[in-house]
């Protein structure tokens, strides 16, 4: 997980779904997060995670709304 990538439409649907599978199972959720530096990778020009359009439209706040916050 590289920090800019946060809060992404692609991001937006994982949390959906796990929220999801939580709340239909009766499942416990636990993350690990590891924060990797995208010049030790060689992804400084990588444009993924910066799609965030969606959070200008409040269409998509009917599927999750403390998501979607």
């Amino acid at each position: 997980m590289q920090n800019r990538y946060v809060a992404d439409i692609g991001d937006y649907g994982k949390y959906g779904l796990l929220s999801f599978i939580c709340k239909n199972t009766g499942l416990h959720l636990g993350v690990n997060w590891y924060l990797v530096n995208p010049e030790e990778v060689g992804e400084n020009e990588n444009s993924d995670g910066n799609k965030t359009q969606y959070l200008k439209s409040e269409k998509y706040m009917k599927y999750d709304q403390d998501i979607f916050n």
